[in-house]
């Protein structure tokens, strides 16, 4: 993944955040953006804790998420 962002010219460096797993955070966040459960991220990602997919969702989602938790 990382050779293929570098010859896309999107990688700069290594450890610059793009990579596999941003593109799994970014894909999370627009789940639940789009409005999916939390859940439902969890089963995509395959995360047996949900702890794990809340680190994986964007801080601005906070507020929506903490809102979704408490539901």
């Amino acid at each position: 993944m990382a050779d293929l962002a570098t010859a896309a010219g999107v990688k700069q460096m290594a450890g610059d955040g793009i990579g596999a797993h941003a593109l799994r955070r970014t894909r999370a966040s627009e789940l639940v953006d789009a409005g999916a459960t939390i859940t439902d991220v969890q089963g995509f990602l395959r995360h047996q804790s949900l702890g794990s997919t809340q680190h994986y969702l964007r801080r601005s989602n906070t507020e929506r998420l903490r809102t979704m938790l408490d539901a």
